[in-house]
């Protein structure tokens, strides 16, 4: 008979039973291969659910319903929109209202453009596919659990002065304190910062504003575990060459900035989740979302009346409810959300453009600074450009290849330089 002093679980399905005692590690699921060789995948993370034998077979069968049902060809292609970003421009909110009233809406879509390539893919109810009835429906309502917790120990700050997305900050922000409801937006995760193309990733503002506030971002990451899993699912059943891009990307960072902290399931492809509270945008572009691959949207909260996702380029506007999933282009692609009644929490899992280069976050060697010879040889180096060469162990690239060898040689052990033989420079 069990003992009346056992623990209790720390983690259940339940999420409004979830706690974590930051002093006790959660035990991780069970791992079994699946048979199925599309469901293999790596030992599960704490905070997982245990994967279902058969997820992959009902994700593509509703997948392939969805396509044959709904499937249009865009005229304009992929190449077009990256050359030539046509976009919707209004000079009026007036004028924005009045243009979703004249498109149809739809529950789900599938857009490609003449040469196949996948623009836009709306899938309804597509967040409990990959599990039974019940764990299914219950995980529709992690993202309310979790972010209302969240705004309850980190309220969502304003949007940014500059950040012309986004509608009517202040008034907004008024509306939502009269009813007693939050207003704001998350930018969580990991991200360059603008203008620092050459320097680590690492994790946003939001993510670690302070002690406090970064242990309930931690949480959230935590609670929302199961849910990027499944987001990871789906999106490797529609996409696996985008999943692999962008998985590659999530592996690389995780192994070598503070992206560990935010990869909570070996599901995870996205490394950045703004986090939208009764907040709205404006026409726009996500210019610094990758090209390479789709954003995941998702939202929640009992909105009515409106809250649809408007896309001008395909002349349509779509439902989006919660437990939907929308896969979309957003860097090519403008969007934004029509005006809505009640609460709405929208978010958005992406991955940087700017997370796809590998090789320029290696930091150049140490080099003293302020040297008057240094200054010499740069007077002489743009008198008489020279052609750069790539050094083949930190990647980057030296007018003198020759002298930068040297000072390897001097502060790593010989013979060899991470394994392999440190090669001979000759003139």
């Amino acid at each position: 008979m069990a003992s009346s002093n056992a623990p209790e679980p720390l983690f259940t399905h339940t999420a409004s039973k979830f706690r974590l005692p930051l002093d006790v590690p959660v035990p991780r699921a069970a791992y079994t291969p699946s048979p199925h060789p599309e469901e293999q995948r790596g030992p599960y993370l704490h905070h997982e659910w245990t994967e279902e034998h058969g997820w992959y077979a009902r994700i593509v069968e509703r997948y392939n319903t969805v396509n044959q049902q709904y499937r249009t060809i865009c005229p304009v292609t992929e190449a077009q929109l990256v050359s030539d970003k046509a976009r919707y421009k209004p000079s009026t909110e007036e004028e924005v209202n009045s243009y979703e009233k004249t498109l149809p809406i739809y529950d789900e879509d599938w857009q490609v453009d003449e040469n196949g390539v996948l623009l836009m893919a709306m899938i309804k109810d597509a967040v409990p596919l990959a599990w039974s009835d019940d764990k299914g429906k219950e995980l529709v309502d992690f993202p309310t659990t979790a972010t209302t917790a969240l705004a309850t120990l980190y309220p969502p700050p304003m949007p940014e002065d500059d950040d012309s997305r986004h509608i009517n900050h202040a008034e907004e922000r008024a509306k939502c304190k009269a009813q007693d409801w939050d207003h704001g937006i998350w930018h969580l995760g990991t991200r360059r910062q603008q203008g620092h193309q050459q320097q680590q990733p690492t994790i946003s503002k939001d993510t670690h504003f302070d002690t406090e506030k970064g242990a309930a971002v931690n949480l959230w990451y935590q609670q929302m575990a199961p849910y990027h899993q499944t987001l990871g699912m789906l999106y490797y059943g529609l996409d696996k060459a985008g999943y692999a891009h962008n998985k590659q990307i999530v592996d690389h960072w995780a192994d070598r900035s503070f992206s560990a902290g935010i990869k909570r399931t070996e599901r995870a492809c996205f490394t950045y989740h703004p986090v939208l509270v009764n907040a709205r945008v404006v026409p726009h572009l996500d210019k610094n979302d990758s090209l390479s691959s789709m954003v995941a949207m998702t939202c929640t909260r009992d909105f009515t009346n409106g809250g649809n996702v408007v896309l001008p380029l395909f002349g349509r506007q779509y439902a989006l409810r919660p437990g939907d999933v929308m896969f979309l282009r957003a860097s090519l692609i403008e969007h934004w959300i029509s005006a809505y009644e009640g609460q709405r929490y929208s978010f958005v899992h992406a991955i940087p453009e700017n997370l796809n280069n590998f090789r320029d976050a290696y930091p150049a060697p140490l080099r003293k600074l302020g040297k008057k010879r240094e200054a010499e040889d740069d007077v002489e180096e743009k008198s008489v450009p020279k052609e750069r060469q790539e050094c083949p162990f930190c990647w980057n690239t030296y007018a003198n290849l020759k002298s930068h060898l040297a000072g390897w040689r001097k502060r790593i052990p010989k013979p060899s330089l991470n394994g392999h033989s440190v090669p001979e420079v000759r003139e």
